[in-house]
């Protein structure tokens, strides 16, 4: 993740574009401007997807000697499946309380909201209904 002032790029290097095929439908429920929380919570999903493909592509090297020509090519999983539950590593959560709390400052119940994070609990992107969170710039949700 990379971040100049407004302006954010995301990008998962290893996986041909598998975490952003299972997150894309909420990419798309996505209608503004995104707080720097709500970046980390993307982030998060995406490192999530990640980290837990069940099978990753595989990237080697050619070279076609006959035509002096050098390839990368690329072995596609049949599909793209996260580790069972059982397996996983590490959950959102966890992702986004280390994400979040380096950016939160000294406030008030601190570890009482890292920890509902970690529990995911407490989303910035979403609400329960899957709806998109849209924060003015005061840092307020605006109300729809």
């Amino acid at each position: 993740m990379l971040q100049l002032g407004e302006f954010s790029i995301i990008s998962i290097l290893n996986d041909s574009s598998a975490a952003l095929n299972v997150f894309m439908e909420n990419f798309k429920k996505i209608n503004g401007a995104v707080t720097p929380f709500q970046l980390r919570e993307i982030f998060s999903h995406l490192v999530f997807i990640n980290i837990n493909l069940k099978d990753r592509p595989i990237y080697y090297s050619e070279y076609v000697a006959r035509k002096k020509q050098y390839f990368i090519r690329t072995k596609f999983p049949s599909g793209i499946y996260l580790e069972d539950e059982n397996e996983r590593v590490i959950s959102i959560g966890m992702l986004l309380r280390n994400y979040a709390e380096k950016i939160m400052g000294n406030i008030d119940n601190k570890e009482e909201i890292l920890k509902e994070i970690e529990e995911e609990r407490r989303s910035y992107l979403f609400n329960n209904e899957g709806i998109f969170l849209s924060y003015n710039k005061d840092g307020e949700l605006n109300e729809k």
